[in-house]
């Protein structure tokens, strides 16, 4: 396993199962294209797909920077998955990690994890819902699985085993 540092948050990634994208639109100097910081495979038939923030605007104080929060991480799921795609069908070229290229997407579930460092648990629900309502159209076309989205902090991405206390 290796560590990524990402928004004060030490996200584990083993190098075989996780591709960066994040750092590969970086190396390639692709512009106009937001993206998440990674892909990865958690299971033979789940692959997560991660963005983090260090904090998040409170909705009910500052609605129109919450606004622009949400339109912002809709464009990176939207935009990382896209870039992920284009790899896969060979419009972009990459090496993927072999297990990304090489399995049978018919039978894999997708999930987007947005984790954000400084957030109270129970602020999180609010946020899960407003991104599963703007990326339901994206992920039912996907057919993306039973759980498209999921919000967490840091003590919650903690427990899932996502990132390690530093």
């Amino acid at each position: 396993m290796s560590i990524l540092v990402e928004s004060e948050m030490n996200f584990l990634c083993d190098i075989q199962d996780t591709f960066f994208i994040e750092k590969y639109l970086k190396e390639n100097n692709v512009e106009h294209v937001k993206c998440i910081e990674f892909i990865r495979r958690i299971k033979d038939n789940l692959i997560i797909l991660v963005e983090a923030k260090t904090s998040a605007p409170n909705p009910n104080n500052c609605p129109e920077k919450f606004e622009y929060f949400i339109k912002d991480i809709i464009q990176k799921a939207i935009d990382g998955f896209s870039m992920f795609g284009s790899i896969l069908i060979g419009t972009r070229e990459e090496r993927l990690p072999s297990y990304l290229f090489s399995t049978d997407y018919s039978e894999v579930q997708f999930c987007f994890i947005l984790v954000i460092k400084k957030h109270k648990i129970e602020w999180l629900p609010e946020v899960k819902s407003i991104l599963e309502n703007e990326l339901r159209h994206f992920y039912t076309a996907w057919n993306w699985g039973n759980i498209p989205v999921l919000v967490l902090n840091e003590d919650l991405a903690f427990e899932q085993g996502l990132i390690t206390k530093s």
